[in-house]
């Protein structure tokens, strides 16, 4: 099963064929394992234009340099998965955290479509 990001025509990595992971998506800044900003850009490229985040390096036969990182949760939110956060980490977090260097306590979209991670689409909430 191939995975489209919702904002381009560019094909999901092939990890949404593998079996479902134990580790739970998370998204709260309570549940975000440490990543550092530097390290988060070392990985993924992110345009904030099209809110779609890709790989800088191939990280298996499937995982291509290029190719768009992440896929659709069950709850309607783009999730990508991280090894150095034990698990997957929502993309409108990451894109914060990419831009900004931090993590707000919540990312909202505007427009409430959850899989939008365009950086105009997004406001940080610190509680």
């Amino acid at each position: 099963m191939n995975t489209t990001h919702p904002h381009t025509t560019e094909q999901a990595s092939a990890s949404a064929t593998t079996a479902p992971r134990k580790a739970k998506p998370t998204g709260h800044a309570s549940d975000t394992a440490p990543i550092t900003q530097a390290r988060l850009k070392e990985l993924l490229h992110y345009d904030p234009k099209s809110g779609v985040f890709t790989w800088k390096h191939s990280r298996s036969p499937r995982v291509r340099a290029g190719m768009v990182a992440g896929t659709r949760t069950s709850k309607g939110y783009w999730a990508i998965g991280l090894s150095e956060c034990g698990g997957r980490i929502t993309a409108h977090r990451l894109a914060w955290l990419y831009v900004y260097g931090e993590w707000p306590s919540y990312v909202l979209t505007r427009n409430g479509d959850r899989a939008d991670c365009r950086l105009d689409n997004l406001e940080g909430v610190r509680l």
